[in-house]
């Protein structure tokens, strides 16, 4: 049972997917009390996919936020030296 995308499943596919395994060789009761274990483990993951995503998004708009007043700074200042900010990356002291 690999990701799904987005850790969305459909409701029913680990019952299938249970079903479909036992007809090959019926689980057993370690097999079966390992289930939850391995459910808890997905979505475990799934919130740390979620909470990197979170944290790059607020990396970034932290980044967005120290670029625009770096811009409006200057251009406040020294509006001629605002090209040189885009290109260098840093305000001209």
């Amino acid at each position: 049972m690999g990701a799904a995308p987005c850790g969305r499943r459909r409701p029913d596919s680990l019952r299938r997917f249970v079903a479909a395994y036992q007809t090959v060789s019926p689980l057993r009761l370690g097999e079966l009390w390992a289930i939850p274990i391995m459910l808890r483990l997905a979505l475990i993951e799934n919130l740390r996919r979620v909470a990197v995503r979170i944290a790059a998004g607020k990396l970034d708009r932290h980044l967005a936020v120290t670029w625009a007043d770096r811009l409006t700074q200057m251009a406040r200042k020294n509006p001629k030296d605002l090209i040189l900010v885009i290109v260098v990356g840093m305000p001209l002291v």
